[in-house]
């Protein structure tokens, strides 16, 4: 027999999944999110060690990183699409990326990275690529979300029109 506890625990298992589902769209962000927050601090940890007037760069990335990693938080709460923080900080950090791999072949390298010895600065510049890339694919992540295109919103959409 059906009691409405069961019932009521059921619609509530069912709210929290669909929850879920919204939040798990901007999987991808948030884990992204959480490798440029620790790289951005390693990196101005080393150059403040350093005593290099640059590390205000990764400084600067790791604070707005911060209220990049806010919104994904409330993401869980809020359903709206608009990701605010996260496409200018994305494009940021592709921009710093692309800064990187410019200095890369001038004297400029050794103020953005004094910690790199001669064979090490192939490995950073390998590592400034990959983070390029990570952001381009995380602007393209974030324009399917804005405009409602992405593929987790259509299973959720399924997911709605079944347990309706």
């Amino acid at each position: 027999m059906v009691t409405p506890d069961k019932i009521a625990l059921k619609k509530q298992k069912q709210a929290t999944s669909l929850n879920t589902l919204y939040f798990n769209r901007y999987l991808l962000i948030r884990y992204l999110s959480a490798f440029y927050v620790f790289s951005n601090m390693h990196w101005a940890f080393l150059l403040i060690g350093y005593h290099k007037i640059t590390a205000i760069i990764p400084l600067t990335l790791f604070i707005a990183s911060i209220f990049v990693v806010i919104e994904q938080v409330r993401k869980y709460w809020q359903r709206d699409s608009r990701l605010t923080y996260a496409k200018y900080f994305y494009f940021a950090q592709a921009l710093v990326n692309l800064l990187g791999i410019g200095s890369y072949f001038t004297v400029f390298f050794n103020e953005l990275f004094p910690f790199m010895s001669a064979s090490g600065s192939v490995v950073m510049l390998i590592y400034l690529i990959l983070g390029l890339l990570g952001c381009v694919l995380v602007e393209r992540r974030i324009s399917q979300i804005e405009s409602n295109q992405d593929r987790a919103l259509k299973i959720i959409r399924e997911y709605e029109s079944i347990i309706k």
